[in-house]
């Protein structure tokens, strides 16, 4: 089999229901429910 180049862009499809960025959010600090339950179930 004769090597080629790798292709640098793969057209499959475009995605477009992506929602928005959300910003420089810290969302540790912001939810308490999520920081409860990481230390809840042992997380760090």
């Amino acid at each position: 089999m004769i090597p080629q180049k790798p292709l640098s862009h793969l057209p499959t499809h475009e995605v477009i229901n992506m929602p928005p960025h959300l910003g420089d959010q810290n969302f540790l600090l912001s939810d308490t429910a999520l920081r409860e339950g990481i230390e809840r179930e042992g997380g760090n």
